[in-house]
């Protein structure tokens, strides 16, 4: 998925246990909120797997004899940060005006499917 706000709409409705009809349904502030606040503290699969490998490895390293070999590499199929491209520096205007203008055409795109409600 290219659109990381719409990659983040998912995992956020999953975290909720909401709908994405739902999370569309937010106010922009409580989203960029939600949004500031996993930049803070991840969730979602990439930070359940990492905690997985941390707690894979310590019980690899209590119950290996050294000199076993290399400890094997968990749950690496997430780009490590520093392979990941760095996005732009947004003001917090545009970030609004982003958030905005996706919720925006979600909507339109929900009401074109489902003219009944």
């Amino acid at each position: 998925m290219e659109n990381p706000e719409r990659l983040f709409m998912h995992r956020l409705a999953l975290a909720l246990g909401k709908s994405l009809t739902e999370i569309a349904d937010m106010t922009t502030d409580e989203f960029a909120s939600w949004y500031a606040y996993a930049q803070l503290e991840p969730f979602g699969s990439p930070a359940d797997d990492y905690r997985a490998s941390v707690q894979s490895q310590l019980f690899w390293q209590a119950n290996t004899k050294p000199g076993t070999g290399p400890m094997p590499d968990y749950y690496n199929h997430w780009p490590k940060p520093e392979e990941v491209e760095k996005p732009k520096k947004q003001k917090e205007r545009e970030v609004s005006n982003s958030l905005k203008g996706f919720f925006a055409a979600y909507n339109e795109r929900h009401k074109a499917a489902n003219p009944k409600s």
